[in-house]
């Protein structure tokens, strides 16, 4: 990661996976050892980006009943989109 800090360096892939595939769930960022997932949304909507979060259902039932995921999308204006 260089010189740069670990939290900076996380920002970095967060904010690269919402630029690149429009989302980022919660179990995602687990994977990456990223565990203060929505500090690093509310950093990100502090630099202007547009980021929405909602509850997603991912087809299975666990023991608590059927398992969710939480994801944010960046939510791109139409000025944006015909760049």
């Amino acid at each position: 990661m260089g010189s740069k800090t670990k939290s900076t360096a996380q920002k970095d892939w967060v904010r690269n996976q919402l630029l690149t595939n429009g989302f980022i769930t919660r179990n995602k960022a687990l994977d990456m050892y990223i565990t203060r997932l929505s500090a690093i949304i509310y950093a990100l909507k502090e630099e202007n980006l547009n980021i929405v979060g909602r509850r997603r259902k991912l087809g299975t039932k666990g023991l608590w009943g059927e398992s969710c995921d939480y994801e944010y999308i960046l939510v791109r204006n139409d000025k944006e989109n015909k760049e």
